[in-house]
């Protein structure tokens, strides 16, 4: 199942998601901890792959700077608005900390 998401990269690499608890994703990441994650910026022509092992975060000032920082109002074309995730209303909010097993990079703009 892939679908597009806000995440979080903190200093030790560990990569943090918001979803609802009854989502695809969410009931995915509950059933099978092993993840991927596509990142790709249009603006460098950069990717990155990853692949790792998700779990459920439960320490609070983590939870709470992650929900802070992805559900936070962003321009969408030309009105400021909430992202997507908060209008799902198919459980509750989940943080998802994934723990990096390998990582893919490639920048497009250089020849090989």
């Amino acid at each position: 199942h892939g679908t597009v998401i806000y995440y979080v990269v903190d200093p030790n690499n560990l990569v943090y998601i918001l979803t609802k608890s009854g989502t695809g994703k969410g009931r995915n990441v509950y059933a099978h901890s092993q993840v991927a994650l596509t990142v790709y910026e249009s603006g460098t022509m950069q990717t990155v792959q990853l692949q790792g092992i998700a779990e459920v975060e439960t320490e609070q000032a983590t939870k709470d700077r992650v929900f802070s920082q992805i559900v936070a109002p962003r321009p969408y074309g030309d009105e400021i608005q909430l992202p997507p995730i908060a209008r799902l209303y198919e459980g509750a909010y989940t943080i998802i900390k994934i723990k990096p097993t390998l990582i893919i990079f490639h920048d497009y703009t250089k020849s090989k």
